[in-house]
């Protein structure tokens, strides 16, 4: 039987994870996926950097402050630099994913 679509969300994930590991409650799989999103996200927000070997590596990138200008009324904007979360994934996973392979 094929596997569903996969999870777009922390809870779909948790339930996802919950399915392959019958084992592992539900509630017991919604803590893990909550706790290693906030591990991730706190990290971030210390400037820190998440690699998860095979998968891929979560990291902040600074974007330079810049000046755009308001389409409505002409004014010219300052838009203040920034930090913005990416991710790169690992050769391996990009790899899988142009395969169609798991």
């Amino acid at each position: 039987m094929p596997e569903r679509a996969p999870p777009g969300r922390e809870k779909d994930l948790a339930r996802a994870l919950a399915r392959r590991r019958p084992h592992l409650p539900l509630l017991l799989s919604e803590r893990m996926t909550r706790r290693i999103f906030a591990a991730i996200k706190r990290a971030l927000r210390n400037g820190g950097r998440v690699e998860i070997r095979g998968f891929g590596a979560f990291f902040l990138r600074e974007r330079k402050a810049r000046f755009l200008r308001d389409p409505r009324n002409g004014a010219v904007v300052e838009i203040p630099p920034t930090r913005i979360p990416r991710f790169r994934a690992a050769r391996g996973l990009a790899r899988r994913v142009a395969d169609g392979g798991e």
